[in-house]
């Protein structure tokens, strides 16, 4: 990746840190995040109110705008992005998360904060590879009938994988008894049933499968651009990295300005995001401004790509990857070269 020894490039991400205060880049942004707070409630509030009012298939499309929005919201107040206090964050996130998208706080709090960002597409560690079915790092669990079409089926599952995502949740709460969670988590079923009341089992339940379906595939979108097909890491390659180096590497930046930025929940400057996780996304654009000229004056790798690049680039590596070929190849040629 670069000249620099482990050592040095530490120091040099603390140059980059104090620069990036010195810009302030790590000031809150209140006002910025009521206004996200606000559009998600009123998405939400709306989606409701459609389904007495509106076709089926715009309160689908608003309420799972709402569900996605919120997921994000969710990720922004457990990473400690919006207040200081985490008790707070983890309370308001029980109504975005368990209540409107459905999942468990808690379990998203470990799974994605605490093992993702610690273990960065480190093979048989980072759950998020783990929950692609090995299908990065080599550890087939899924039968060969999958991956021999494992380019293809891998995009439809995201928009199905609601269902697994509620029960696992379900489980996770019970077992941990977290009572406050589970009355959240089960309050998210009066949405599909307010939908399926008022359109009948057959409408009503298309409606959610649709509504479901959108935030599956909008999060399985954002999901697998940040870091699949990106270079996977042994345990040992990553101890003796810098984290500096083992964020860069293993994450792809999403161009696009604005309007990409806002799709992605800032999630878009995957970068920057693993480096400094309690930046909001508002100051995420101007950190990768930063990061990227400091990257380059260093000579230091920094990539990114646009979305339908980085799409082409995983439906490659997953085409390339199957088993049979797999077992011919070594762990270094399993990511893209950079």
């Amino acid at each position: 990746m670069t000249k620099y020894n482990k050592e040095e490039l530490d120091e040099l991400f603390i140059k980059l840190k104090a620069k990036g205060e010195n810009e302030g880049i790590f000031d809150k942004t209140p006002l910025l995040m009521r206004l996200e707070f606000s559009f998600t409630i009123f998405i939400f509030i709306l989606g409701i109110y459609s389904v007495t009012h509106f076709n089926f298939l715009i309160t689908a499309v608003l309420l799972g705008t709402a569900i996605m929005r919120s997921f994000m919201l969710t990720h922004d107040l457990l990473h400690g992005q919006v207040f200081r206090s985490r008790r707070l964050s983890l309370a308001i996130s029980y109504i975005f998360n368990n209540f409107i998208v459905g999942l468990s706080s808690s379990l998203w709090a470990y799974n994605h904060n605490v093992n993702h960002h610690t273990f960065t597409n480190v093979a048989a560690k980072d759950i998020d590879l783990k929950a692609a079915g090995g299908v990065f790092y080599g550890d087939y669990n899924f039968p060969q009938w999958f991956h021999k079409y494992q380019q293809i089926i891998f995009w439809p599952i995201f928009a199905l994988c609601f269902l697994n995502f509620y029960i696992i949740s379900l489980i996770h709460i019970i077992k941990k008894r977290l009572w406050v969670e589970l009355v959240f988590l089960l309050l998210h079923l009066c949405i599909p049933a307010y939908v399926i009341v008022n359109l009948g089992w057959g409408l009503g339940l298309g409606t959610m499968a649709i509504a479901y379906a959108i935030w599956g595939m909008w999060f399985g979108t954002i999901y697998s651009t940040n870091h699949f097909g990106m270079r996977t890491l042994s345990e040992e390659e990553y101890l003796k990295m810098s984290r500096f180096e083992s964020q860069v590497v293993t994450s792809r930046n999403i161009m696009g300005g604005h309007l990409i930025h806002w799709i992605y929940g800032g999630l878009n400057t995957q970068i920057e995001h693993h480096l400094y996780p309690k930046i909001s996304r508002f100051k995420l654009l101007k950190a990768a401004k930063l990061t990227k000229e400091f990257c380059e004056e260093n000579e230091i790798v920094y990539y990114e790509v646009t979305t339908a690049a980085a799409l082409k680039e995983i439906y490659t590596y997953l085409k390339d990857h199957r088993p049979n070929v797999l077992a011919n190849s070594s762990a270094d040629t399993m990511a893209p070269s950079r």
